[in-house]
């Protein structure tokens, strides 16, 4: 599998890494940030590893940023995954997206 490991220091890179190695660092990590939540349908893989990934950070820091509604990722995923994205403290943006103001 590969991730982008981003270090104390700032320093970021993409990594191959064994799932083995990847669930002890995910398990261990004083923080951990997943961006853009959702951007695509979850393969059955993906799906179990977003699940496993919500087990081993519960009651650790953990930061989810997703441009879907709960409703939508209940959709792609299930009330088991929603469950837990919901869990802690949600904090809602609302407005334009700055994005969809961009000229191409």
């Amino acid at each position: 599998m590969r991730v982008q490991a981003i270090s104390d220091y700032g320093e970021s890179r993409t990594v191959a890494v064994s799932y083995d190695r990847f669930s002890l660092r995910v398990q261990t990590c004083s923080a951990l940030f997943l961006d853009d939540l959702g951007i695509r349908k979850p393969s059955e893989a993906v799906y179990q590893t977003l699940f496993d990934l919500l087990e081993w950070r519960k009651g650790k820091p953990l930061i989810i940023t997703t441009n879907k509604a709960i409703s939508d990722l209940a959709k792609m995923y299930d009330d088991r995954i929603v469950d837990r994205l919901t869990a802690g403290t949600v904090v809602k943006f609302e407005g334009r997206s700055r994005r969809q103001n961009k000229k191409p």
